[in-house]
């Protein structure tokens, strides 16, 4: 198993739980969409597959930095953030 497989494996496992603790505050993730991100150098998002009902994606950190950009350049709130990064495309 590589390195990268076994982490894709460590998160996987956090996020079948349901709670998740950060930076001393728990949080309740059950029944909540999941995915795992692979942040890449690639030109698009593509899914690598869905394990447990978590998907998981190699995401291009040039999406994510064109949503941060669109995030401060309009007025787009928590909910519709979340509805884009739910769906990347």
């Amino acid at each position: 198993m590589t390195t990268k497989d076994q982490q894709i494996k460590n998160y996987i496992n956090q996020l079948s739980a349901e709670k998740i603790n950060y930076q001393y505050k728990t949080y309740t993730i059950k029944d909540k969409p999941k995915q795992v991100w692979l942040i890449t150098r690639g030109p698009k998002v593509s899914a690598i597959g869905t394990v447990d009902h978590i998907k998981i994606k190699e995401v291009p950190y040039t999406k994510l930095i064109e949503i941060y950009d669109m995030r401060l350049s309009e007025e787009i709130g928590t909910d519709e953030l979340t509805d884009l990064l739910k769906d990347l495309k």
